[in-house]
C-alpha cells in the first residue's frame, strides 16, 4: 500500500493509467495498429461516400463501428505508453530548473 502512495505522489495522475493499462507485448501493438489504420481507411472512405450519398444506413452503421475501434485501439496504444514517456522523461530531471516530471510528461 505505501508504495502505491509514492507512485501516485511522484507521477501523479499517470499512476491511474499505468496501472489500469498493461504494457504491451509486440503482437498486441501491431494488432492495435492494424485496427487503427482500419479506422483511419474506414474514415476517409466514410467521408468520401457522405458527399456522394452513396451510402446504405447498414453500411454507414459497419464503418462508424470500425471507426470507433480505431480510435479505441489507439487510446489504448496511447496510454499503454504512458510507462515509456515517464522513464525518458525521468532522463531529463535536474536539466532544466524549470520543468518538473509533470511538466516533461
Amino acid at each position: 500500500m505505501a508504495r502505491k502512495k509514492v507512485k501516485n505522489v511522484l507521477y501523479g495522475p499517470y499512476a491511474n493509467i499505468m496501472d489500469k493499462y498493461p504494457v504491451l507485448d509486440q503482437s498486441a501493438e501491431k494488432a492495435l495498429a492494424k485496427r487503427i489504420e482500419k479506422g483511419k481507411k474506414a474514415k476517409t472512405y466514410l467521408k468520401k461516400k457522405k458527399k456522394s450519398s452513396s451510402l446504405t444506413d447498414k453500411k454507414e452503421a459497419k464503418l462508424s463501428a470500425i471507426i470507433q475501434k480505431g480510435e479505441k485501439a489507439r487510446e489504448v496504444l496511447v496510454l499503454s505508453n504512458v510507462r515509456l514517456v515517464i522513464s525518458i522523461a525521468k532522463k531529463y530531471i535536474g536539466k532544466s530548473l524549470n520543468l518538473t516530471l509533470t511538466d516533461l510528461i
